[in-house]
């Protein structure tokens, strides 16, 4: 089984990477881009598209950040809470 899924991920690591490439070559137009006013530079749409896309990402996880830390506290302390009712069930 996990031989099965280590194959499947490889395929998919290797769809994902055929993609990003098939992308890059179709988007390979040098892009000058303007942030707040100021020149960031020029480079391929491709480019700017990965980044902008991996900062989206990035973005997304440190606004889960906080959840995720409330739920693991909040998880810990039932944890012990159902560690103390069975103590006290004994």
């Amino acid at each position: 089984m996990c031989r099965v899924k280590g194959l499947i991920w490889t395929l998919l690591a290797l769809l994902v990477a055929g993609f990003g490439i098939w992308f890059a070559q179709d988007n390979s137009a040098l892009v000058s881009l303007v942030l707040l006013g100021f020149p960031v530079g020029e480079l391929p749409l491709a480019i700017w598209v990965t980044l902008a896309f991996f900062v989206g990402v990035l973005a997304a996880v440190l606004a889960t950040l906080p959840a995720l830390a409330a739920a693991r506290l909040r998880l810990r302390r039932l944890e012990r809470e159902i560690a103390r009712l069975k103590i006290d069930a004994k």
